[in-house]
């Protein structure tokens, strides 16, 4: 095999290398296991965590989906950004764009969520201002001396107390105040430890309707919504129809107006578009909604507390004619291996070509060596008259011939005119002198000449 032919080989070797190359790259971007952050394991964010895993484990079964229960909210993103998990659920409590809800303690600055991002909005999450009804507090002022759970320290929920107790000038640090999640709240109101809770969670919450419809339970409104509204533009209003709640018993006995919140979903800026993509998609399928009343795809991507996700960004203008960040991560991703291939198809091109220019010169060498030898025998043969002489050169050319016809067969010789002007020189000198043996042969007959010209014994 020639030069070229190797090269050739090489080339789709490295061809091959790269496509398998590429395609291990990119799959190895499918994750072997998502790990979700959800809250307390009698909470809404748990639930909802569970019917996104059964949603994934149905699309894609060989991906294990791993569910992290947690304080809450702030503890969430907190494992968000410390990338110990992919996606978690949040509070759009306005927290982190503010500095935390404690401004001091408890808040994180807003630069280290700087790498966080949104995926979808969810539902509105209420917040419910419970007390037990033997203590007749009838406002949140009320509640200064009373024993209040005001939740996990880590939780949404701690953080909305906050902002409610400062506008009364309370803080979820005095000293009746028990930081406690949902699950042991509800256990502190069996013990009698507390008479009082604010608790974060969806309106018609299953939890909220079972404690609430024992009757042994008000809900506290809020006079002063408004003015929490305007202090952080993260709440919303919300108004709970009287008696949503009942059981046995009419609760609450009247509408009663709350404060509410978006709960979302959130994942980092390096966990890859596609898998984002595929998450946000799921959230949004029909079969999730079912859970959500609230769910649509408009409210999915209403203004939250941080930006929405690229992923996130290409399942919601999917109509549209968009470059994908899935092709652009998967582009990035090979990129380095295209540049290599560049490099070597450019090293091989340059090869190639000096290859060719090295042939082109070493045949046109092998020409001029071939016209150089049949310029030789015609100044040889132009005055010889001697036959034996002349059948020599006869014998020199056939073998010229010959070794030329073998050179072009084997490509050490330049197809086309050249080739063909070379062959024609050669036939045309090989005829002159056989012309010139029968004009000698043709003399000595004519002259008596004592024998015919014999050809010399080939050698």
């Amino acid at each position: 095999m020639n030069i070229r032919g190797w090269i050739l080989v090489v080339v789709i070797l490295l061809c091959i290398i790269f496509a398998g190359v590429s395609y291990n790259r990119l799959a190895s971007r499918l994750p072997h296991s998502i790990t979700i952050a959800s809250g307390s394991e009698c909470g809404a964010y748990h639930h909802l965590a569970l019917q996104l895993k059964k949603l994934l484990r149905l699309e894609y079964p060989r991906i294990t989906v791993e569910i992290q229960t947690t304080d809450g909210s702030a503890d969430n993103l907190n494992r968000i950004t410390e990338g110990k998990v992919q996606f978690a659920f949040f509070q759009n409590n306005g927290s982190s764009r503010l500095g935390g809800a404690d401004g001091d303690e408890s808040g994180e600055s807003v630069e280290a969520f700087r790498e966080v991002r949104a995926v979808a909005n969810l539902y509105v999450e209420v917040l419910h201002i419970i007390v037990r009804k033997s203590m007749n507090v009838n406002g949140i002022q009320g509640l200064s001396g009373v024993n209040v759970s005001v939740g996990a320290k880590e939780s949404g929920t701690i953080q909305m107390a906050q902002h409610v107790l400062r506008h009364y000038n309370m803080s979820v640090n005095d000293k009746q105040m028990h930081k406690l999640n949902f699950a042991d709240t509800l256990k502190a109101f069996d013990s009698g430890e507390i008479d009082a809770a604010f608790i974060v969670t969806g309106s018609l919450s299953p939890m909220m309707r079972k404690l609430l419809g024992t009757g042994k339970y008000d809900l506290l409104p809020i006079q002063e919504v408004n003015a929490l509204v305007f202090k952080n533009t993260a709440f919303l209003p919300f108004q709970l129809p009287r008696s949503v709640y009942s059981g046995e018993h009419v609760v609450p006995t009247q509408d009663t107006t709350c404060l509410a919140v978006k709960a979302s979903l959130i994942t980092h800026r390096d966990v890859p578009a596609f898998l984002v993509r595929t998450m946000t998609q799921t959230a949004l399928s029909t079969t999730f909604r079912n859970w959500l009343r609230e769910l649509s795809e408009g409210f999915a991507k209403e203004e939250q507390d941080f930006p929405i996700h690229r992923g996130a960004m290409d399942y919601y203008h999917r109509g549209e004619p968009t470059f994908s960040s899935s092709v652009a991560e998967a582009f990035n991703d090979t990129l380095p291996y295209l540049l290599v291939l560049a490099i070597l198809v450019i090293v091989v091109g340059a090869t190639l070509r000096q290859n060719r220019i090295e042939k082109r010169r070493s045949m046109s060498m092998r020409l001029h060596e071939f016209m150089t030898r049949i310029a030789d025998i015609e100044a040889d043969q132009r005055g010889e008259t001697n036959p034996q002489q002349l059948y020599r050169l006869l014998d020199v050319l056939s073998r010229v011939k010959k070794r030329a016809v073998d050179d072009r067969v084997d490509g050490r010789l330049p197809p086309g005119d050249d080739y063909v002007a070379l062959m024609v020189q050669l036939d045309g000198l090989i005829n002159t002198i056989h012309a010139k043996l029968a004009m000698l042969a043709a003399s000595d007959a004519v002259t008596g000449g004592a024998s015919l010209v014999e050809p010399p014994e080939q050698s």
